[in-house]
């Protein structure tokens, strides 16, 4: 199925690549997608906080999961990526299908959040698995393949953001119908990831040490300090509320966006075209950092302050944005946020 003269990984980065943008698509345009619950009979009396309730508890399970299974696979390394990855494939399926026959928000809850958040982590932790052994430590696009995966999600929560507001418009189709269409979207993808999954090449750390043609891609800058058992506890506790930090940043805006510009006095079509910006300036900025980040192999703490800083630097604008024109500044600070966050996180658990 894929030519012989066609490295395997870069089909199998492509293919996933594409299915990591349509499911961030379907998981961050939940603010538009809240914005068409509230116009269905179904939904009455649903307040804000009660709609978002799925996409946190889809969150929930998404995170929770992926470090389970991840646990589960390094322990019992016999188990199969193939195998794992369907289940989560299926999962993600099955969970948007079932929701597109949702009549409350606890249904959403239970269907996209339980069933949908389980098949995401578990598909995430299995792709990024297999990726790595496609593109070890040791080869030369190995942060660019490992960090690509996620580079375009902002392009594809701005693609699935019109075509969830263009359907919940129509009254013929409606969000049921853009539930139906992204898990038939997600089926087909996952279907193609495995059907060109392939082997990907083991290769120990001894061995990737061994390689004397990949000297010049490790930077000498890259450290392995013998912490002690305290010391790993605070980085982690330090790590962690980062971690949280940078996900308020990330997913709120998707999420308040929408509304905090309705409730100002614009249009639908408003909110739209400012999360297609955000997704827009973010994707450029993030495929740019995936692009260098085979070259600062080993900066782990230079990048980690560029990515807080422009992070910080967002923050403070998004509290001044009080009109449209400021919203979209906000979004051009995007730039910035999405641009380091996944190449620094991947440098960080590499190192």
């Amino acid at each position: 199925m894929v030519s012989p003269c066609i490295y395997r990984g870069w089909v199998v980065l492509g293919i996933a690549t594409l299915l990591f943008m349509t499911q961030k698509g379907i998981e961050v345009s939940w603010g538009t997608t809240i914005l068409c619950f509230q116009q269905d009979e179904d939904f009455p009396q649903s307040t804000l906080a009660l709609l978002g309730t799925p996409l946190s508890v889809f969150l929930a399970f998404k995170v929770s999961l992926s470090n389970l299974i991840y646990m589960a696979l390094f322990k019992y390394g016999q188990l199969s990526l193939r195998q794992f990855t369907a289940l989560g494939v299926s999962l993600m399926v099955l969970g948007l299908f079932l929701t597109s026959f949702a009549d409350s928000p606890q249904f959403v809850a239970a269907s996209f959040g339980i069933l949908s958040g389980s098949g995401t982590g578990v598909l995430i932790v299995c792709t990024y698995i297999v990726i790595a052994l496609w593109f070890p430590w040791s080869h030369r696009f190995h942060v660019f393949s490992t960090s690509v995966l996620s580079a375009m999600d902002p392009l594809g929560i701005t693609v699935v953001n019109v075509v969830v507001a263009n359907m919940c418009a129509d009254p013929s189709l409606g969000w049921r119908w853009a539930f139906r269409l992204c898990a038939a979207v997600f089926g087909s993808m996952g279907s193609l990831l495995l059907a060109v999954f392939g082997n990907p090449p083991i290769v120990s750390s001894e061995q990737q040490e061994a390689m004397p043609n990949e000297k010049s891609f490790r930077s000498p800058n890259i450290q392995k300090p013998p912490w002690s058992v305290r010391s790993k506890v605070v980085i982690h506790g330090i790590w962690a509320i980062a971690i949280c930090c940078k996900g308020f940043a990330y997913f709120l805006p998707m999420v308040i966006l929408p509304k905090h510009l309705i409730d100002l006095g614009y249009k639908e079509v408003d909110a739209v075209k400012v999360i297609s910006v955000f997704g827009t300036v973010g994707a450029i900025g993030q495929a740019f950092a995936s692009l260098v980040g085979d070259y600062v192999k080993g900066y782990i703490m230079v990048a980690n302050l560029v990515a807080a800083t422009m992070l910080t630097v967002n923050n403070i604008i998004a509290a001044y944005s009080t009109s449209l024109t400021a919203v979209y500044v906000y979004c051009a600070g995007g730039l910035g946020v999405f641009s380091w966050s996944i190449p620094c996180r991947v440098l960080c658990c590499q190192q």
